[in-house]
């Protein structure tokens, strides 16, 4: 970042090579888990710009991605998933507001912060499809007590026309295995409450609601998806208050346990 010019810049690169298992309504059969590979080499490019003296940021946004999957099974394609899916390329350049009044970067104890993004594929930037995508959140948190933080997470993500199969928003909770639960819209509600045991220990436990709804989908016919768990967190550099620790959720049908390094909500 550069304060005195109130610029903030983020820059990556990587490549990913990913087994992820998607799942679609197929006819005749019902829901089907469909298994991929899916290797990829993205970039990000984002750079924001401060508001006067507020705590606004407005930038702009551009990812790119050349893509390659693979369907793991030995089975044919089934034709709900577009064969031209599987060699592609997406380049995404969107606009974004940031507004964030949380007391710490890595694990808030109070403060809000809003967010929302809007980004467009077209041949112009460098993508293979045509279609927009709006996401937004709100992270709050309140200190109750001393030892007493609370947090509530909100979030919303939409997509217009048809992205690749694997882009479509997904619900990413703890407990939920990732992507299984995608659609044309997202929405979620979450809290976390920790308690602070002394000074480096303390526990969380959390919950949440969200829906995934497609295109021909009404939002009440949709499935209610929840999550639950708990962990704890140890201080582990108090210059920064970055906290650390492990959690143990669980879903509709499903557990997990994860690594968390500062706020599971970080983005």
């Amino acid at each position: 970042s550069f304060p005195k010019a109130g610029i903030k810049y983020r820059a990556f690169g990587g490549y990913v090579d990913a087994n992820l298992d998607f799942y679609r309504e197929l006819p005749a059969v019902g829901e089907k888990k469909l298994a991929f590979n899916i290797q990829a080499a993205p970039v990000l490019l984002n750079l924001s710009k401060k508001v006067s003296k507020s705590d606004l940021y407005l930038g702009v946004q551009y990812t790119f991605a050349k893509s390659e999957v693979e369907y793991r099974a030995k089975q044919e394609l089934p034709e709900i998933i577009p064969e031209a899916d599987l060699d592609s390329k997406t380049g995404s350049f969107g606009f974004f507001a940031d507004w964030d009044k949380r007391d710490n970067f890595f694990t808030p104890s109070k403060g809000l912060r809003l967010n929302l993004l809007y980004s467009i594929d077209d041949n112009w930037t460098g993508s293979d499809y045509q279609y927009g995508k709006l996401g937004g959140f709100a992270n709050v948190f309140i200190t109750f007590s001393k030892q007493w933080i609370s947090g509530f997470r909100f979030e919303y993500q939409q997509v217009y026309d048809k992205p690749p199969f694997y882009l479509y928003p997904f619900l990413n909770m703890r407990g939920v295995p990732m992507a299984k639960y995608q659609g044309a819209t997202t929405t979620l509600a979450e809290t976390e409450q920790r308690y602070d045991f002394s000074r480096r220990w303390s526990a969380v436990a959390f919950a949440g609601l969200g829906k995934a709804v497609w295109e021909k989908e009404s939002f009440s016919d949709a499935d209610l998806i929840y999550n639950y768990g708990a962990g704890f967190r140890y201080l582990v550099a108090r210059a920064f208050g970055l906290r650390a620790g492990i959690d143990v959720a669980g879903g509709p049908d499903s557990f997990g346990w994860y690594i968390t390094v500062g706020h599971n909500w970080n983005r």
